[in-house]
């Protein structure tokens, strides 16, 4: 189910991103245009101009990657432990079902919860 939840946040996600890129874009042909034009600014200032909104647009991807990579440290990994976790009770479930009794005697549920991965056993001889 968290899958499900983060695949709609990525969905929503992009959608931003992609508008916010739109907007920077828009805002980045609008400055140029208004130095070039309006201002009627010498080519050196406009180079100037184009300079800088590349630069601010290398800072502000930088910013997103560091974000994105932080959103996956913060948000997936943690579910992944989860799985992990689920996982590895499940089998020292099955090692106490199948091996432990082989070596230690017999062991039977206290509650017979097949669904349940905390399962209590007891030791009987």
């Amino acid at each position: 189910m968290w899958m499900r939840c983060g695949l709609r946040a990525r969905g929503r996600s992009a959608v931003w991103h992609a508008l916010a890129w739109a907007v920077f874009g828009a805002a980045y042909v609008g400055a140029v245009v208004f130095v070039a034009s309006v201002l009627a600014a010498p080519p050196g200032e406009v180079l100037l101009v184009l300079a800088a909104g590349s630069r601010l647009s290398a800072y502000i991807g930088g910013t997103v990657g560091e974000i994105g990579f932080l959103r996956g440290i913060w948000l997936e990994v943690p579910g992944h432990l989860i799985i992990l976790g689920h996982r590895s009770d499940r089998l020292l479930i099955d090692f106490f079902d199948y091996v432990a009794p082989l070596q230690f005697g017999t062991f039977r549920r206290r509650h017979d919860y097949t669904t349940d991965p905390r399962r209590k056993v007891q030791l009987f001889g």
